[in-house]
């Protein structure tokens, strides 16, 4: 869903026939890869996308996120739900998918169908993000314009 959309520019960016020139032209694309990667940010995205996810773990053995899913202990009693935990602020501007110690920030997360969404639109977001601040008007402005390198 998403992949596609990078696919192109980041084959043709780094493969050996990239020039500068035709990398800015490809960089000056980004606005509209932006907002296509954030037009997949709603709910009917999701709804398109969730068969599949359920396809493809029921295909592997896998858990299938539901709705109505709940934690059971090993007697088979519901446990309560838990709380979701929160990153340390000074790690706002990092992407933690993992963490050590007391195991995963979201273990839970992708076990309903609500906490499958909301990873999608955190992953959207981090994506977009990461576009922005890569390719921002002051990087952009670190790319040599092609009139300038014909003067060397």
């Amino acid at each position: 869903m998403l992949l596609p959309l990078l696919s192109s520019a980041t084959t043709f960016m780094h493969g050996k026939s990239a020039d500068i020139a035709r990398t800015a032209t490809v960089i000056g694309l980004q606005s509209t890869i932006i907002d296509a990667i954030k037009a997949k940010r709603n709910d009917a995205s999701f709804a398109e996308l969730f068969p599949e996810v359920s396809s493809f773990c029921r295909s592997r053995e896998m858990p299938v996120p539901s709705d109505n899913a709940v934690s059971l202990s090993e007697d088979g009693t519901v446990l309560p739900p838990t709380r979701r935990r929160q990153p340390p602020k000074a790690l706002t501007d990092f992407h933690v998918i993992s963490s050590a110690g007391s195991g995963s920030v979201d273990a839970d997360s992708l076990t309903t169908k609500s906490g499958c969404r909301r990873e999608m639109f955190a992953i959207i977001d981090r994506i977009v993000s990461e576009l922005d601040e890569r390719f921002s008007a002051n990087a952009m402005q670190l790319i040599p314009k092609q009139s300038e390198l014909l003067e060397f």
